[in-house]
């Protein structure tokens, strides 16, 4: 049950919890749902600008690294955070990535000088926001942020919902998935829950606000 979460028997103190507690805690909300390999190379297909090979890119919150794995395929230099130890231990072991570093992206420092950001967020939608807007810290001028995220993004709530709309309005676009991309054009959660799906491109200027 706990082996994507808690990888090489780390499962045992949730278990310890549970039988405690006498009932189910909370699920750590880490977006441990992977990016499929289909939804992986179309994200990277439909970026406005084809990448180039040595191409600095970076994936946050990158799970098991699918969509560097892609970027590394096409010749990209990728650097990956993931906030597991294990995965991020998984991605090093892989070798499809130039830096790999165990931390939680959102704390980690800005530096606009990545020509691409590819990323699926935790699905929540105000979490998601907090992640996409991070990131598009990290592209030079120029740099493009692709994201697989669900639709309800756009109805975001508060000054960083505003934020994500307005990126999308000044320089952005996006591509609904439907059947043809995606099994039944829905995103699946870590709960089981279904969301219908988009890839979301926010480009980068000079300025980041």
């Amino acid at each position: 049950m706990f082996a994507d979460l808690y990888p090489f028997g780390q499962a045992e103190p949730l278990i310890g919890q549970i039988l405690t507690r006498r009932s189910a805690v909370n699920r750590p909300d880490r977006g441990v749902v992977s990016c499929p390999q289909s939804i992986a190379e179309l994200m990277w297909d439909n970026l406005p600008l084809q990448p180039q090979k040595g191409w600095q890119v970076l994936e946050p919150s990158a799970g098991h690294g699918i969509l560097a794995a892609e970027g590394a395929d096409r010749g990209c230099v990728m650097d990956c955070y993931e906030i597991d130890n294990h995965r991020a231990a998984e991605i090093t072991r892989a070798g499809i990535a130039r830096h790999v570093r165990a931390a939680d992206f959102l704390t980690v420092s800005s530096e606009p000088v990545y020509d691409a950001v590819v990323m699926y967020p935790p699905y929540r939608r105000n979490l998601a926001v907090d992640h996409i807007l991070h990131a598009h810290r990290f592209l030079r001028p120029g740099g493009v942020l692709a994201a697989l995220v669900s639709l309800g993004i756009q109805n975001a709530e508060g000054e960083r919902g505003r934020q994500v709309r307005d990126l999308m309005k000044r320089a952005g676009y996006q591509h609904v998935l439907d059947e043809a991309d995606f099994e039944n054009g829905y995103l699946l959660s870590p709960t089981g829950l279904r969301l219908r799906a988009q890839l979301l491109y926010l480009c980068a200027d000079d300025v980041h606000e």
